[in-house]
């Protein structure tokens, strides 16, 4: 008789280690995702080339997205988050925001769930045509090329509060890692605060 709670215990952990994904985490990066058309630089307002007939070309920017398939196997170990984080929207010089124990708690679970699911391909396909962010066609145009990749999203007991990792690369020499909270309000979910971790 004293073995089975042990045996339940186990089965829990276990469970909490692999869980799976579900709606409300695809929700949270949806979120995040969506935000990020705002964050990438606009197309140069005078950025233009000269062709033959000494004529001037506007250049466009084409935003081309890389959505990671599979979720990033991020983990902070021992590694200490400083507790200051910025309000999503405001700039560096902006006063920062004091997270309490709890927060950075949740912030480090999310050590502890599997990351080796995939994503929903069908859902994929969805936010990444909503992520469509190219500008008029025409003749010359570069492209910036995003590469992003998300941890698991750590939700707090009341599932009102969600916290991940996103990591974003624009090149070698071009990227960050990024935490972002969220918060569920009126059945949406709002990013209140972000801290860059690293940055290239």
């Amino acid at each position: 008789m004293k073995v089975l709670p042990l045996i339940i215990l186990v089965f829990a952990l276990v469970s909490c280690k692999n869980k799976l994904v579900n709606e409300e985490e695809l929700d949270v990066i949806q979120t995040v995702l969506l935000s990020m058309r705002a964050e990438l630089p606009p197309p140069p307002k005078s950025d233009s080339l000269t062709n033959k007939e000494g004529k001037e070309k506007s250049e466009s920017i084409y935003f081309s997205y890389s959505i990671d398939s599979t979720f990033s196997n991020h983990r902070f170990g021992n590694q200490k988050i400083n507790n200051l984080f910025s309000p999503y929207g405001s700039d560096r010089f902006s006063p920062k925001d004091t997270m309490g124990v709890e927060m950075i708690q949740l912030i480090k679970s999310i050590d502890k769930i599997g990351s080796d699911f995939p994503l929903d391909d069908k859902w994929l396909s969805e936010v990444a045509n909503r992520m469509n962010h190219m500008t008029t066609n025409i003749e010359t145009s570069r492209i910036v090329e995003t590469q992003v990749s998300f941890s698991r999203v750590a939700f707090s007991e009341n599932e009102k509060i969600a916290a991940l990792v996103v990591t974003i690369r624009r090149g070698k020499l071009n990227g960050a890692t990024i935490i972002y909270l969220l918060e569920s309000v009126s059945d949406e979910w709002l990013i209140t605060h972000t801290k860059t971790i690293s940055k290239a």
